[in-house]
This record gives C-alpha cells, structure tokens and sequence, in this order.
C-alpha cells in the first residue's frame, strides 16, 4: 500500500501537470485580452482558472502560488471592470505573473518565495488600484482567501476541496480524490491523468508482445515441421525445434521421436500444435485491442502545441518592431503526444522565421497597401491518419535573389548552376544547413540554422515538408506527418544478411521480376509498372551489404519491391526473405546520425534490429553527387592560366515537364549545365540571354514556336554554329529528313531513348 509519502508526491506531480497546461492556457487568454480580441467571457475564463489554482496551491501549502493567483484575480477583475483592453504597461506584469507561479510551484513546498512580496505589490498597484486591503505590509504578504477556507487546526493538508470552479471542474475533482487513498469513491465518472512515462512504458509492453507472439508463431510452424518429419527416420531436427520454441520445448524432440505419425502421441501434438495457433490469434486481437487503447490515451489536442506560441509571438514581434495577430485553426485535433512534442521546435522555427523573415515592419506594409498588422497563421488538420500543419504569413515572401547568392556562397552551387535553378529548387535550399538570406548576424537570424532542423525532425518522424511562396504576399510552409506513434505494419525484407523495412504507406507492391518488363529510362533501367517507367535501384550496393547466400537468395528470387517516396515510384531489387510483419518503430536519429538511409527501427524475436529504410533518402544515395553541385571540368583557363573552367552548357526546350527532367537530371549526371525552355519561343530568349550556350537538345512538337523553327531561327544567326540534337515522339523518315533539312544534327526517337545512347551523342558534340 502506498505510503503517505508517495500519496504527497503523487498529489503534488499532479498539481504540477495540471498547473502547467493551465498557465499555457492563461498565457494565451491574456492575449487576446491584450490585444483586444477577447470579451467579458475571456476573462471570465482567467478568473476561473486562477481561482482554481488558488485553491489547489493553498490546500498543498504552496503559499506562495495562491497569493500571487488572488493577484492576478483581483487585478482581472479591475481589467474586467474596463470598457477597454489593458494598458501595455502591464502586460508584461500580468505574464511574469504567470512564470512566477510556475517557478513557485516547481520548487518545494516549503521552500522560500521572496520573490512574491514585489509580485503582490506591483499587480496591486496596476491599473489604477489603490494600495488597500490585502496588499504587502512590512514586506509580509498576506494569507490568501483561497488558504484561510482550507487550512485546519492541525495545520495539515486539508480533507476537502471547496467546490470546483470551471474551468478545471475534472481536475480540481481528481485533486480531491487523491487526497486521501482511504476515503470512499463513488462511482461517478470522472478523469485521470496518466503520467507520459506510463503512456511509454504500455508501448514498450507492446512491443514485448509483438516478438512474444512472433516467436510462439515460430514455435507452432517448427512443431508442425516436425510433426510430418516423424516419420521418416533421420530427418528430426531436435535441436530447431528447441531453439523455436525459445527453450520451452526441451521434451519435444523426445515425445517426437517415440511417437510415430498416426498413433496416440501424434493426436497429442496436433491438439498442443492447435492450441498454440489458437494461442496466437487470440494474443493478436489482444495486442490490438490493447494498442487501441493505448493510441487514444496518447491523443491530445493540438491546442497543447499551439498555446505554446503566442506568447513567443508577442515578445518576438515586439523586439522586431512588428505588429503580429497570431490566429490558430483546427486546434480540437488530436494528434500523439510524443508527434506533437517533436513538432515543438520545428513550428517554433518557422514562427520565428515569419516574423523576422516574413512580415515586414508597419511602416513598410502601409507603404505596400497593406494592414499594419500582420497576420501569422497556425492551421491544422488530420486526413488518412496524416496530420497536416501550415504555418503561414502574409509578409514580403521568399527572396529568391537572395537565396542564389547564398547558395554560391556556402558552396551550394556555382553561379552558373544557380542561374538555372527553378523557383522549387531554390525554395529546397532553404533547409541547406547555413542557408539564410540574413545580411547581419542577431539574436533570432542570420546564422543558418533552423530550417535544416524543420526538416532533419520531420524527415525522422516519416513525414514531409513543403514551401509555398508568392513575392510581396507571403509565404506557407506545409509539415505532413504521421498522426500516431505505435504499432505500425512494415514489409521485412533481407539485404544481403542485413533486415531491413519499409512502412505499409511506403509500400506500393511486392511483384515478381519475371511479371515485369525491362526498359530503359534516361536516368538508367526501369520496369514497366502499371503503364508507368520506374527507375531501378539496387539495394546491396546503396546500403553496402554482400550478396546473400544461395539458399537465401533461392527464397524469395526475383522479386522486386515497388516503393514511393512522395509522388516517385521506385522499383528496388537485391531483397529476399520478404513477409508482412507489424511492429512499434522508433526513431534512429540520435543514433545513427545525420544523412542516413535509415529512419526508424525495432527489434526482432531473436534480438536483431531491422532498420527502416528512408525511400527518398536511398533514391538520393543511388543518384550519387548532389543534383544542386555539379562537377566543375578542370582545364587551361583564359590565355593558357591554369584553373577551373565552367562545364558545357546545354540548353534542352521540351514542353513535357516529366521528359525535360528527365533529360536535365541525365545531362548533369554528366557534370554539365543546363538552362530549361518550355516552348521553342522561350528557348530562343535563352539563347539571346546565354551566349555561352554548346548544345541545343529540343523537341519537335512544342506551343509557340515548334522544334523545326527553333533550329530555323538557329541555323540563321550568325556566328558560332550551336550543334542541335532532336529527341521526339515521332520516328519516321520523313520526320527525320525534315530535321534534317532545317539543320539538326542528330535524332533521338524518345521510344528508344537511354542514358548512354544519350550520352554517346551528346559527347560528340562537346568533345
């Protein structure tokens, strides 16, 4: 039985969560009454709450607490009593109000607070109140209302708690009924709270299942393995069905081989061999049931991470000079905590990013024909079990000038690449490590950091980020991540000897290699997969694993696992011994490190970790050097220096966006630049725009202006010939002859195209 010790501690763990999720909740109140998007019924709410950790503070003698609490109520009241919001000048008060109380109650009881008694006295001085009743006298601060109603004789905790006082009814009533281990319950309803190490220690227990069931899985096959080997003479393996059985089945082997098939012993096998199979199905409703349970009570609103910021909101725009309304939507979600914790950083980043980024000082905005006051939006929602998070502003949006010379200067990219970046291109650098467009170093910008962590935590929790930006009116960035933390379905798969995993949501398929098509893309071989072209990676020589053995590979032989990373397919091959498996993932980071393959794990029935493969991370890996710096040919400089020298640069006009980066990834593959056209009529302004152009590569069937007049109005400039290849849909002689006549030097039928027919032509004509 507990003692009165750890009943105290109990009791004070409580008061201490609760008190924190409700000083989160006055920070956000106060705010919106400062800033005069509150009403009479939010500060009512204040109140409320306050007195209701008057109460509990008094009744566990946390002096200190109710006293500051019954200032802050009196003070409320006087704001309340105001037609107008609260004057600036105590703003500030009433929030260090808030963290004084926090502090207070992390300390012990009985500990000192001298901090108080200058509290008391300047929120009894605000807002016009006289010093009167109950204000500090000879420094001593005086007895709250809240502890004269609950103190006893014997100077102890209290055996009651006055009645609750909305809100925090459920709380204030869990408060009571732990006062006393001994005093009766009735059987009303009320809430608990379970402590977060509890809520991680059920998972864990979950996991223990999942092996525990695995393994009693593995028991039952080995049994009836044996049972049908009985009966022919040398072929009882006693030793497996020992090891399967995890050592249980020490008397098997023995009951085996004096129990012929058919006879007595043998209906006693197949009864312990059913029962097992029962054993397992029945475990596996009960770790779901189980599970189940454990997901919801792991759901909280997602007004828990949002109350976090306004308050950073209004000490950030002020040291900015900003004015900022900060507006929240689809707060009542529920997301898992642990998802929630990680994603505090991130957003708290990208806050600070819109205000000292983003939304530009009032004077600026009055002078763009904007409202003064910016606006700063947190919006949530949950589809398929993924939680969507925007984080938006309407400021001066994305710099993209800017970015370009940031990327040439951490070495990113060289100018000439950068010049030829999409605006998508540059929006993905933001979250280059050292990427900021910050001139000057202060206290919240200009070192580069940030971003690169935005998108390094949500990549570790399996999710996605995105950037929307629209110069001079804003900027949006968009998280995606999985809404729960628990168990999770995975196809388990070998590579070479190591176990790796992909989740169910990366997993399109598992398809023989025999029932699917070879080809070949630009970007090197693919299959045919439901009428699409999808690269091929192999797996042993991205994660450096050696080639199984033959019974190994003899399992599961040929097969190719289908995966998606985003929009992309992916066909990986050099996989066997696949089976469907589910499991509790956890995260790696730490680990492992940065720039890994892997994004999560968990463990095996035989104490063995299988790793989570990160589909778009081994996409990156098996494309080898960063597509954003390519390689720079080294060579004599101008008048015979020595130094580097630019890559050919070659300009590709295809209106298909798909085949024209197809076609650009597979040039710079090569170590060369490229600029992009759209039309024939937007290829010749890049030719006016880049005299350096080498290679013209171009479609023939284009708006505006098709490849055949492309090549026309090329062959009539003069100067330098620019060598022009085609690469078209259309594969007749005639089309061919027709290139030809207007002066292309090459053809390419896109049906027969490949990365090295490319290149052989290609390298032709830049020597």
């Amino acid at each position: 039985m507990a003692s009165d010790r750890d009943r105290r501690q109990k009791r004070l763990e409580t008061f201490r969560s609760l008190l924190s999720e409700r000083i989160a909740k006055l920070n956000v109140l106060w705010i919106q009454l400062e800033q005069a998007v509150g009403d009479a019924d939010t500060a009512n709410q204040i109140r409320g709450t306050l007195h209701t950790i008057k109460g509990e503070a008094a009744l566990l003698r946390f002096r200190g607490v109710a006293d500051v609490a019954h200032g802050l109520e009196d003070l409320i009241e006087r704001v309340a009593a105001d037609a107008g919001p609260p004057v600036m000048e105590f703003g500030q008060l009433v929030l260090d109000a808030f963290d004084l109380i926090e502090t207070l109650a992390a300390r012990d009881p009985d500990q000192g607070t001298p901090e108080v008694a200058a509290m008391l006295a300047s929120l009894a001085g605000a807002h016009g109140a006289p010093t009167a009743a109950g204000a500090v006298a000879d420094g001593v601060a005086p007895t709250s209302r809240a502890e004269e109603e609950v103190i006893d004789s014997g100077g102890g905790e209290a055996d009651a708690v006055p009645e609750p006082i909305a809100p925090g009814g459920d709380s204030a009533a869990l408060l009571a009924a732990l006062v006393s281990d001994s005093q009766p319950r009735s059987r009303s309803t009320y809430s608990v709270r379970v402590r977060p190490e509890q809520l991680d220690r059920m998972r864990g227990i979950i996991a223990e299942l999942l092996q525990a069931r695995s393994r009693l899985a593995l028991g039952a096959s080995a049994l009836h393995e044996q049972r049908y080997k009985v009966s022919k003479p040398g072929q009882l393996d006693q030793p497996d069905v020992v090891a399967a059985a995890g050592g249980s089945g020490v008397g098997l082997g023995v009951a085996l081989a004096v129990a012929p098939r058919d006879q007595p012993g043998d209906d006693v096998l197949r009864s312990i061999e059913a029962q097992l199979r029962e054993n397992v199905i029945r475990i596996s409703t009960l770790i779901t049931a189980l599970d189940e349970v454990t997901r919801e009570l792991r759901m909280v609103p997602i007004s828990v991470l949002f109350d976090r910021y306004p308050r950073a909101v209004r000490t950030m725009s002020r040291e900015l000079g900003r004015q900022v309304r900060l507006r929240s939507y689809g707060d009542v979600m529920e997301a898992d905590r642990d998802v929630l914790e990680a994603l505090d950083a991130p957003i708290l980043h990208l806050v600070r990013n819109a205000l000292d980024h983003g939304i530009e000082p009032p004077e600026t905005r009055r002078a763009a024909g904007k409202p003064e006051v910016g606006a700063l939006d947190l919006r949530a929602r949950v589809a398929s079990d993924t939680l969507h998070v925007e984080v938006a502003d309407d400021g001066a949006g994305v710099d993209l000038a800017a970015i370009r010379r940031r990327a040439v200067a951490i070495g990113l990219a060289d100018a000439g690449t950068a010049d030829e970046l999409s605006e998508s291109q540059l929006l993905q650098c933001l979250f280059h490590p050292g990427m900021s467009t910050r001139g000057t170093v202060t206290s919240m910008s200009g070192r580069g950091i940030g971003l690169d962590v935005v998108y390094k935590t949500v990549r570790n929790l399996g999710g996605s980020v995105e950037v929307r930006s629209v110069r001079g009116e804003g900027c949006v960035f968009h998280l995606a991540v999985p809404i729960r933390a628990a168990i999770t379905s995975v196809l388990l798969f070998r590579v070479g000897r190591g176990w790796y995993a992909l989740p169910s949501s990366d997993l399109v398929g598992l398809v023989e290699s025999d029932e699917l098509e070879r080809a070949e893309r630009l970007d090197g071989p693919a299959v045919s997969y439901e009428g699409e072209l999808v690269p091929v990676i192999g797996l042993e020589p991205v994660l450096g694993e050696q080639a199984p053995s033959f019974a190994d590979a003899r399992r599961s032989a040929g097969r190719i696992i289908i995966a998606r990373a985003g929009e992309r397919l992916v066909a990986l091959t050099d996989s066997h011994s696949h089976s469907q498996r589910e499991a509790i993932l956890e995260s790696v980071g730490a680990v492992m490190g940065e720039g890994t393959l892997v994004s999560a794990g968990f463990g095996l029935e035989d104490g063995s970790v299988a790793m989570t493969l990160d589909v778009g991370a081994v996409i990156a890996a098996a494309k080898g050097a960063p597509r954003l710096a390519p390689e720079l040919v080294v060579g004599a400089g101008p008048a015979g220096e020595s130094g580097p020298t630019p890559a050919p640069l070659v300009l590709v006009a295809e209106d298909s966006p798909v085949i024209r980066d197809l076609i650009v990834e597979a040039l710079r593959t090569h170590g060369l630049r490229v600029v992009e056209a759209a039309d024939g009529r937007e290829a010749v302004n890049r030719l006016d725009e880049n005299p350096d152009i080498a290679l013209v590569v171009t479609d023939i069937e284009m708006p505006r202006l098709d490849g055949l007049g492309l090549i026309t109005e090329l062959r009539s400039r003069p100067g330098r010939r620019i060598p022009a290849v085609v690469v078209s849909t259309r594969g007749s002689d005639e089309d061919k002859l027709a290139a030809v006549a207007v002066g292309a030097d090459a053809y390419l039928v896109k049906s027969a195209f490949s990365r090295t027919g490319l290149w052989s032509i290609v390298s032709r004509f830049l020597g």
